[in-house]
């Protein structure tokens, strides 16, 4: 029979809710797979590991902000996978998932405290430095 199609699309932000927990939030990329920021990593993950067990919603309409197309928000998302710890610019999953989703002059400083990121006026300032090939 196999496994049902999600019904969200590449580029969609999807928040996991559990009672007594924090939301957990992250960057559908397709194909059943999602980045998140998870431990103080960003990671690849498959979306049912992702869930944990905990009901998800698209969460695309939280924000009035006009989002980046769906290819660049996942083209983000893939590049900062393996960044970790210090290298981190988001203070938790929904402030990077929603950097993916609306690029550096959307960052809510409300969500995610970093307006000295947000003034420093470009995507660089909150992305961590691009890894080598390994």
């Amino acid at each position: 029979e196999g496994k049902p199609r999600p019904a969200c699309k590449p580029g969609d932000l999807v928040e996991f809710v559990c009672q007594a927990q924090y939301p957990h939030w992250v960057v559908y990329v397709g194909d059943f797979q999602v980045v998140h920021l998870h431990r103080l990593e960003v990671v690849n993950s498959f979306l049912t590991d992702a869930s944990q067990g905990r009901r998800g919603r698209i969460a695309n309409q939280l924000y009035r902000y006009k989002p980046l197309s769906p290819a660049a928000v996942v083209r983000n998302a893939l590049e900062q996978v393996g960044c970790k710890d210090r290298d981190l610019s988001w203070r938790n999953s929904e402030c990077f998932a929603a950097w993916c989703r609306y690029g550096k002059r959307e960052a809510p400083d409300d969500i995610c405290g970093t307006p000295q990121a947000v003034e420093a006026g470009c995507l660089h300032a909150l992305a961590c430095p691009k890894r080598g090939a390994s």
